[in-house]
């Protein structure tokens, strides 16, 4: 039994409509905007790692530079207290070389951590700096990826309308 060549025309326009809304689905499915985003997700979320390791980096030296702040106050009112005493000649003359030296070596002790302070101060102006620019940098991403994400959804309801007409075409 042989069908009648009308069934089997429509049955061969049934089959071509499903092969191009097959191929329709298959390009929806791997539009080169996905790549591009998935991609641009990849670098974003790297950015955003760096971001916080910097950010991470500047938190570690705020505190090691309050440590020294910490360190310094006292050497300072310390220097102060024995430059008064001998400026007032409060001391005998026996404590006044001992007294001498220890206000020289308050005064290595200043040097030291008000250097230290400096180097700090630069870290954590270089590791904001850092934080910044990444986060820059990650926001003109985002920036790409919101118009990206504009030109995928636009080319995916064209497919989709393309797909929903076979659909109509294929019920009548």
């Amino acid at each position: 039994m042989q069908a009648d060549p009308g069934a089997q025309r429509a049955l061969l326009q049934v089959a071509e409509l499903d092969t191009k809304v097959a191929r329709l689905r298959h390009r929806r499915s791997t539009l080169p905007e996905n790549a591009k985003l998935a991609e641009l997700q990849a670098t974003r979320t790297k950015l955003s790692e760096q971001i916080v390791a910097a950010q991470t980096r500047r938190g570690d030296a705020e505190a090691e530079q309050e440590r020294v702040e910490i360190d310094l106050a006292p050497a300072r009112a310390r220097l102060v207290r024995n430059q008064q005493k001998i400026d007032a000649g409060m001391i005998a003359a026996k404590a006044l070389q001992p007294m001498l030296d220890e206000i020289e070596h308050l005064r290595g002790r200043i040097a030291t951590l008000e250097d230290t302070q400096l180097d700090i101060m630069q870290q954590v102006e270089d590791e904001t700096a850092t934080s910044d620019k990444l986060a820059a940098e990650r926001k003109g991403i985002e920036t790409a990826m919101r118009d990206l994400l504009v030109q995928r959804d636009k080319a995916a309801r064209e497919l989709d309308q393309q797909i929903e007409g076979f659909g109509e075409q294929r019920k009548t």
